[in-house]
């Protein structure tokens, strides 16, 4: 004889939504810390030592793309331009 399953057992209230919401909301933060904390080493480490007295200039409009592109996109390879003086 098959058991009989109770739906509303299953359901869950508004209030417990709300607060698993909030808990995913708080896992996402604390992982994207993470990454930024893994890019920041990263660049630490590699970065750092192989180009001691390098400047990247960025217009204030562009740093979040630059910090976007840089530490939270896939790498592809970019085809870099020396500057013609």
């Amino acid at each position: 004889m098959p058991s009989v399953i109770n739906p509303d057992e299953y359901c869950v209230s508004n209030e417990e939504m709300k607060e698993r919401e909030k808990c995913e909301e708080r896992e996402m933060m604390r992982c994207l810390d993470g990454a930024r904390i893994n890019c920041r080493e990263f660049a630490e480490n590699k970065c750092v030592a192989a180009f001691p007295d390098a400047k990247v200039v960025v217009g204030e409009d562009n740093v979040v793309e630059m910090i976007d592109r840089v530490c939270f996109r896939p790498r592809t390879k970019i085809k870099v331009e020396k500057d013609r003086v």
